[in-house]
């Protein structure tokens, strides 16, 4: 876990790159962090609230445990894939217990996952990407907080990343500020 805490902090669990490029060592931090550190805190967490007979675990979902296939995802799309279902398993293992577990599910954050390696035209697309879908945490805090205080059932799924809520925010982000839709679109056309 020494190895996993000093990745963190520069990056690492969140590696990119295709499978067959990255080292070894770089695709087991990514797991140990997403996979290993996540459980661990579940186990942790998990003991401390059926002592006390009660409370929520909310782990977070990310690319590969729901959506599409992103070449260049495969350990971070592994781990979380991964810590999705352990975290079901978890959820069923804690009924009757007054321990629940439920899913938060994000769309794009300005990560190092998503930061384009070095074509001037992945960056651009990228940045409009992020302008029309991405959000900050906060902004995303204040859509999920609301909702897991008063959510009553384990096994809940809350998701920014449903296909009507993404076309509406990237429209109404595209109307604002009048023609960053109608770039992507273009861009994404091109480079097919």
């Amino acid at each position: 876990m020494r190895l996993a805490r000093a990745s963190l902090a520069q990056g690492v669990g969140m590696s990119r790159g295709f499978i067959a490029e990255l080292a070894p060592a770089d695709m087991a931090t990514c797991i140990e962090i997403n996979l290993i550190g996540a459980l661990t805190s579940a186990h942790v967490a998990a003991r401390g609230m059926r002592e006390a007979g009660r409370g929520w675990i909310w782990p977070t979902e990310g690319l590969g445990s729901t959506g599409p296939v992103l070449p260049g995802s495969g350990p971070y799309a592994a781990s979380k894939a991964g810590a999705t279902k352990a975290f079901t398993v978890l959820a069923r293992e804690c009924r009757g217990t007054g321990v629940k577990v439920g899913f938060l599910c994000p769309t794009l954050m300005p990560t190092n996952l998503v930061k384009p390696k070095s074509d001037p035209r992945d960056q651009r697309r990228l940045e409009l990407t992020m302008r029309l879908l991405g959000e900050t945490p906060e902004h995303a805090a204040s859509w999920f907080v609301p909702r897991m205080l008063t959510t009553r059932r384990t096994g809940t799924r809350l998701s920014r990343t449903r296909p009507l809520q993404l076309a509406g925010r990237a429209l109404v982000r595209s109307i604002r500020s009048g023609r960053d839709l109608s770039l992507l679109a273009q861009q994404t056309v091109r480079s097919r």
